[in-house]
């Protein structure tokens, strides 16, 4: 039986400047045509996807130029693959002794699931052909394509290889772990205020906001919960709130 080969860039799989950018040009229309990029933002994000060979819808959210919600729907009507739901993704990781997980950290691609002689990816990047080659190659089969948000390929990611640290729910069990230190005293809260979970969870709430082109976030501590509230549209919007022992520490002056 021939040996598993295990893609692991960029040294042996990597981008390069002479990547499709004709395969964007549906993405780019609908970008455009729905007033969700303008066209000199469209530009100097293409000399830098040429610069450095990053998947160009990825560029385009990391430079908060596209929300993650409005790219995967608009990769939807340009291509056609559907979108991929939270309960998509696997509980076991698929394809593991063929992609390395360096790969599809960078690629942002979790494999789904693998049937008969095909296997299904899910990318935050669904015109991203060379990747898509890259799995090709390395599974030896044909490639089918759901389209995710950055997000839900970093939390599933987390989630199947232990690397977690971005999501709310780690977070939170990291913080709750160390509750008797977090109780010892008043002089602690500073010092908790600049430690890592902290600093992950607050990140992770304004990278939400800005996600969700929220105008204000709102933390609401009571006794015995913290209320978290997005404003979008005028409207106030509950979301998945910080544990209650993270209140000090959120609210900690400088």
């Amino acid at each position: 039986m021939e040996e598993a080969r295990q893609i692991d860039p960029p040294s042996s799989i990597h981008h390069s400047s002479t990547s499709n950018l004709a395969g964007y040009t549906p993405l780019c229309e609908v970008l455009i045509s729905k007033a969700l990029l303008r066209e000199d933002d469209l530009s100097r994000c293409i000399d830098l996807h040429r610069e450095n060979g990053a998947p160009l819808a990825i560029l385009l959210v990391r430079l908060g130029l596209v929300s993650e919600r409005d790219m995967a729907e608009s990769q939807f009507k340009a291509t056609g693959h559907s979108l991929c739901k939270d309960d998509d993704f696997p509980d076991i990781a698929v394809v593991a002794d063929k992609i390395s997980i360096r790969f599809l950290k960078d690629a942002h691609i979790v494999p789904l699931y693998e049937y008969e002689d095909r296997i299904l990816i899910a990318m935050a990047d669904a015109l991203d052909s060379f990747s898509v080659q890259a799995v090709q190659l390395a599974c030896n089969e044909p490639v089918d394509i759901k389209i995710a948000t950055i997000t839900q390929i970093d939390n599933a990611l987390g989630k199947l290889f232990g690397d977690g640290s971005s999501r709310l729910a780690d977070i939170v069990d990291e913080i709750e772990s160390d509750e008797e230190t977090y109780a010892e005293s008043i002089e602690r809260l500073k010092d908790l205020a600049g430690e890592a979970p902290i600093i992950r969870l607050v990140s992770l709430m304004i990278n939400r906001a800005l996600d969700l082109r929220a105008s204000d976030i709102h933390i609401e501590p009571f006794e015995n919960q913290l209320k978290l509230r997005y404003r979008i549209d005028g409207v106030l919007q509950e979301a998945e709130a910080p544990p209650v022992k993270s209140t000090a520490a959120i609210y900690f002056p400088n």
